[in-house]
C-alpha cells in the first residue's frame, strides 16, 4: 500500500485499482485538499459574499471560495444569500435545464431523500421560472428540522417539508413531474474531506446500500407520472450503487435512460451500465476539485398498476382550511390555516399542499406566517420566524432595523442587550446588507430577540 492509501478501506483500494486504469492519480486526489464551493440565492442578491474565485461551469449560480471562510460569522449566510454545496452535486441544475424544455409550466417536484437540503434550494432555484410546487422529504427527523431550517432560510415560499417513510410518501394521492433521489450511500465520494466515512466503510455495508436504494427507487417509481423524470444520484464511486442501479431501473421499472449533453465538460466522466449501456456522470476526485458523484436521468414511458394507484385521506386529519389575505403580511400568496398556524403559499400550490396535509402532518407548508392567538375578544397574529426571511413578505409589513456586522451577529447570537437604533414599538426586523435576518420585538425599554433558539450561534461572537 503507498502513502496516498494509508487510511482508505483495503478493499475500496482493490477495486478502484482494477477498475481505473489512472487509479494512482484518483487515490492520491483524495488525500489532496479542495476548494469550497458557494451557491447562490438568485433572488436575495447581496453585495456582501465569500470571497469568490472561478464560477462552476455547470450552475451559473456555483462559485468556488479563494479560502473557505466562516460562514458562521458571515449574516448572509444566515440570510439565505447563498448556500454552502459541493460542486459536483450542482450538476442537478444542468441536467434540470437538460429536461426542462419537456416539463410543464406548472408542476410537482418532489426530493424524497432531502436533508440537509442543497438539492431542495437548488430545485426551488433552478425551476423559479415554472408554477413549481416542491415536496421536500427527510424520513429522519432530527434531519427534517435542518432541512426545514435550510428551505425556510431560501425563502421561495413554494415548498412543503415532511418527514415520511417513502412507503408513506407513495401511498398519498401526489404524483411528480420530477423525482429527485439522492440515495443514502456509502459515502465513497466523501473519502476526500471526512475521514469518518472511510473508517464507517465496509463492503457489506455498501451492498446493503444497494438494496435499500432499490427499495426506494420502486416507491419513486409509483408515484413518477407517466412521461415524468427520475434523477438518480450518489455521492459514491461504487457500481452496485451506480451503474448497476441504473441497470435495475431499466429491467425491473421499465424506465428509459435518458442522456445529458456535457460535451463541453470534460473533467465529468460519462459511464455506462454494463447491461443495458444507460448512461450515467461521475464526478472523481482526480479530475473534479469536489466530492465524488454520480447522477443518471430516466424517463417513465408507461403506467403500471402500482404507480396509479391513489392514496387516501388520513382518518381524522383535517383539511387546511384557505383565508383570503387573513394577516396580509405576504404579496401574490394564498393563506391556509391548520387552526391556530397560518400559512401562506402560492395558488398553485395549495391543491398538492392540502393532498399532503390530509395524510400526513407536514413539518412546514409554504412560508408560515402568524400563530392566531385568541383573548380578551380580538384575535392576535404573532408572526412566525420563517416570514422574516420570506421573499413575498409584504413591503411596509414591519419596520426594517438595518444593523452592522457586529450587531447582527450578537442578534444571531441570541443576545437581547442589542443597541440598535430605529425601533419602533411592537414586532420589528434586524436586517444586514439589506437582508432580513429574524424579528424582534420592542416593548416598553424592552427588546426582546425573537430569533429561534435552535438556529443560534453557539460560539463566542464578541
Amino acid at each position: 500500500m503507498t502513502e496516498h492509501e494509508i487510511g482508505l478501506p483495503d478493499d475500496f483500494v482493490t477495486r478502484i485499482r482494477a477498475s481505473h486504469p489512472d487509479a494512482d492519480d484518483f487515490l492520491r486526489a483524495i488525500e489532496s485538499p479542495v476548494r469550497t464551493t458557494v451557491r447562490l440565492n438568485p433572488l436575495k442578491a447581496s453585495t456582501v459574499r465569500p470571497e469568490l474565485a472561478l464560477s462552476v461551469k455547470w450552475c451559473p449560480d456555483g462559485y468556488f471560495c479563494t479560502e473557505r471562510p466562516n460562514f458562521t460569522l458571515m449574516p448572509t449566510f444566515h440570510a439565505g444569500a447563498f448556500y454552502v454545496q459541493e460542486a459536483s452535486s450542482m450538476f442537478l441544475d444542468y441536467a434540470l435545464n437538460q429536461i426542462k424544455p419537456d416539463l410543464p409550466d406548472e408542476l410537482i417536484v418532489i426530493d424524497m431523500c432531502a436533508a440537509p437540503g442543497g438539492k431542495t434550494t437548488l430545485l426551488q432555484s433552478s425551476l423559479r421560472d415554472r408554477k413549481a410546487t416542491v415536496w421536500t422529504n427527510e424520513i429522519i427527523k432530527s434531519r427534517a428540522t435542518i432541512l426545514r431550517e435550510n428551505v425556510s432560510k431560501w425563502g421561495m415560499g413554494n415548498a412543503v417539508v415532511t418527514s415520511c417513510s417513502p412507503q408513506k410518501m407513495a401511498e398519498m394521492d401526489v404524483k411528480g413531474d420530477v423525482i429527485l433521489v439522492d440515495a443514502p450511500c456509502s459515502g465513497e465520494g466523501m473519502f476526500r474531506k471526512d475521514h469518518s466515512a472511510r473508517s464507517e466503510w465496509t463492503e457489506s455495508a455498501a451492498k446493503m446500500c444497494s438494496v435499500r436504494q432499490k427499495e426506494i427507487l420502486r416507491e419513486a417509481w409509483r408515484m413518477l407520472k407517466e412521461g415524468g423524470y427520475l434523477i438518480y444520484s450518489t455521492c459514491t464511486f461504487n457500481p452496485d450503487e451506480n451503474e448497476l442501479n441504473a441497470d435495475w431501473i431499466i429491467d425491473e421499472l421499465g424506465g428509459e435512460n435518458v442522456k445529458i449533453d456535457k460535451v463541453q465538460f470534460d473533467e465529468i466522466v460519462t459511464v455506462e451500465s454494463p447491461e443495458f449501456k444507460a448512461e450515467g456522470y461521475a464526478f472523481y476526485p482526480h479530475r473534479v476539485e469536489s466530492e465524488g458523484f454520480f447522477l443518471s436521468v430516466f424517463r417513465k414511458t408507461g403506467a403500471s398498476d402500482e404507480s396509479s394507484r391513489a392514496g387516501k385521506s388520513k382518518k381524522g386529519v383535517p383539511a387546511l382550511q384557505t383565508n383570503k389575505n387573513q394577516v396580509g403580511w405576504t404579496k401574490g400568496l394564498v393563506e391556509l390555516t391548520d387552526g391556530v398556524l397560518v400559512s401562506a403559499m402560492p395558488q398553485w400550490c395549495v391543491d398538492t399542499v392540502q393532498r399532503i396535509a390530509c395524510q400526513t402532518k407536514p413539518l412546514m407548508n409554504g412560508v408560515p406566517v402568524a400563530t392566531i392567538v385568541k383573548g380578551k375578544g380580538q384575535t392576535v397574529f404573532t408572526p412566525e420566524p420563517e416570514l422574516a426571511l420570506a421573499i413575498a413578505l409584504s413591503d411596509g409589513a414591519f419596520n426594517r432595523l438595518d444593523v452592522d456586522r457586529d450587531s447582527a451577529l450578537c442578534y444571531l447570537h441570541g443576545d437581547t442587550n442589542l443597541q440598535i437604533d430605529g425601533v419602533e414599538n411592537g414586532w420589528n426586523i434586524v436586517c444586514y446588507d439589506g437582508l432580513a435576518l429574524g424579528f424582534v420585538k420592542s416593548v416598553g425599554n424592552r427588546m426582546n430577540n425573537y430569533y429561534p433558539k435552535p438556529w443560534r450561534i453557539r460560539m463566542n461572537v464578541n
